[in-house]
């Protein structure tokens, strides 16, 4: 699945007034952990080759 692909649905509900709140702030949580999870994933890799 493609970033855009995971993301349009969930910035459209954004648009409602109210519910958008509690849907803004879940989203942005699942993709602060999903960019920390690949960033550590990335040093990983980078430590690796600078080991070999």
């Amino acid at each position: 699945m493609e970033y855009r692909d995971f993301i349009d649905v969930p910035k459209t509900l954004q648009l409602i007034p109210g519910f958008g709140l509690f849907v803004g702030a879940t989203i942005n949580y699942q993709l602060l952990e999903l960019l920390g999870q690949t960033a550590k994933q990335c040093y990983r890799v980078r430590w690796f080759k600078e080991e070999a």
